[in-house]
């Protein structure tokens, strides 16, 4: 009898184990246990993920398209201040030292276009040297640095063509002016200062704009006034040594005798000779 009371006693004391194995399965379902939620939680929080997601693309795709838009602009930017900056002061020292070594007109003019014509051949060697650098380097780092050059100087690689273009129609179009604008201007006087001054002025608008875009597509800080006083300030000094050279070098010209006047040709005088008699 002791034996079938303590084998009750048992099962009495199992089924009372399970019985508060349920009830506190029960219990945590009902309070919903933050480690473990149930289906349709599991549902929100996955339909949830979802949408954080795709917002999240499509704001990724929106800011890229809208940062590629802007790179564009740059790179085209930069691109102009590339071709046209340094031409531009380059073309005006090369009109003033014609016109302070008292050039003609349309010799001056002639001598713009020929030196403009020239530098073609060097602004397209130095495009295509910036390229292959960009793309050589034996190392990680030596690319690197060859890629941050040709970023920050033209812009995105991948958009060589774009920069090529952009920058040799920027270097015809800024290194035309100065000649084109002294041959044209006052022609009915033909003043050499007032040419000159108007050169000169025309010039410095060009140097001060680019000046402002270069300093545009620099990183910060962007100094535009030191900047626009850098390349001014080599402008005014380009200009007014090249004239400065060119006036002493026609002054030394005529004082040494090797003017045009002086290679005068000798007239020959025909001699009358008698006819001979047979």
């Amino acid at each position: 009898m002791e034996i079938d009371k303590n084998v009750n006693r048992a099962k009495l004391e199992e089924q009372l184990v399970q019985i508060d194995i349920v009830e506190t399965a029960f219990d945590a379902v009902e309070k919903k246990i933050p480690g473990e939620p149930t289906a349709s939680q599991m549902a929100q929080n996955v339909d949830g993920s979802t949408e954080v997601r795709s917002s999240l693309l499509s704001g990724t795709h929106t800011y890229m398209s809208e940062q590629g838009g802007a790179g564009v602009t740059v790179d085209i930017l930069k691109s102009i201040v590339y071709g046209g900056l340094i031409e531009s002061i380059t073309s005006l020292s090369v009109v003033s030292s014609a016109a302070g070594a008292g050039s003609a007109t349309w010799n001056i003019l002639a001598l713009g276009l020929a030196n403009l014509i020239g530098g073609l051949f060097i602004i397209g060697h130095n495009l295509i040297d910036l390229k292959n650098d960009a793309s050589g380097g034996s190392s990680n780092q030596i690319n690197e640095q060859h890629e941050d050059r040709y970023q920050e100087t033209l812009g995105r690689r991948e958009n060589f063509l774009l920069h090529a273009t952009v920058a040799i129609l920027s270097f015809l179009i800024f290194g035309m002016l100065p000649p084109v604008v002294y041959g044209f201007s006052f022609r009915k006087s033909d003043n050499r200062d007032l040419k000159l001054a108007v050169v000169g002025g025309a010039s410095l608008v060009c140097i001060i704009l680019l000046a402002i875009g270069k300093a545009y597509t620099r990183r910060q800080p962007k100094r535009y006034i030191s900047t626009i006083s850098h390349f001014v300030l080599i402008g005014v000094m380009a200009s007014g040594a090249s004239y400065i050279v060119g006036d002493l070098i026609a002054k030394l010209v005529e004082k040494v005798g090797w003017s045009e006047s002086s290679l005068v040709v000798p007239e020959m005088i025909p001699l009358e000779m008698p006819w001979a008699s047979y």
